[in-house]
């Protein structure tokens, strides 16, 4: 098995991220990665923006805005537990999709593409030595939250990558896979 086989297969998201985030040259270099996602027609679909320090606790009031107008009823415990939600790590990477109309490329397409992005993107910092996890939920979806943090109508917010140094030496799981023959047939099925 190769090094690059063994690192895909063993990887694990990490959720205990302290300081130090990482530099600017890594940074610049997983962005380069990122950017080697699968892209039909080239659009380059992915933007990243980056949160960090006390912007981090800007972006928690506006979580805590938008759980509230989505929950009126929301318990106090339930709005300071979306504000600390950006403090989990001390980089934050929101992931953008501007979507296109193209003839040849459907929105699904621009949206995989970021996706793929993201995920190169934490490949990326994994590789760095660096751990991160890739969240979405009801926030990312929320059109306040687009709006304040810039996006155009035309842009979706793929998800949020939280990095950061991991806190702890992840434990090797067995991941538990499906029988292969449950998930891969060869066509036409004879």
């Amino acid at each position: 098995m190769s090094v690059v086989s063994d690192f895909l297969i063993n990887r694990q998201s990490h959720v205990n991220l302290d300081e130090p985030a990482p530099s600017e040259a890594v940074i610049q270099r997983i962005y380069h990665m990122a950017m080697r996602a699968p892209d039909h027609a080239q659009l380059k679909p992915c933007r990243f923006l980056l949160v960090e320090g006390e912007d981090r606790e800007r972006l928690g009031a506006v979580f805590r805005d938008a759980t509230l107008r989505a929950k009126p009823d929301a318990s106090d415990e339930q709005l300071e537990r979306a504000a600390r939600l950006p403090l989990r790590a001390p980089l934050l990477v929101v992931i953008v999709a501007r979507v296109v109309t193209h003839p040849k490329v459907p929105e699904v397409e621009q949206l995989m593409s970021a996706g793929c992005s993201a995920f190169a993107l934490i490949l990326g910092l994994e590789a760095e030595g660096y751990g991160a996890v890739w969240r979405t939920g009801e926030l990312c979806y929320d059109r306040d939250v687009m709006d304040a943090l810039g996006l155009s109508t035309d842009e979706r917010l793929v998800g949020f990558v939280y990095a950061g140094t991991p806190s702890e030496t992840l434990k090797s799981k067995t991941i538990t896979m499906p029988d292969i023959h449950s998930r891969v047939t060869y066509w036409p099925k004879v």
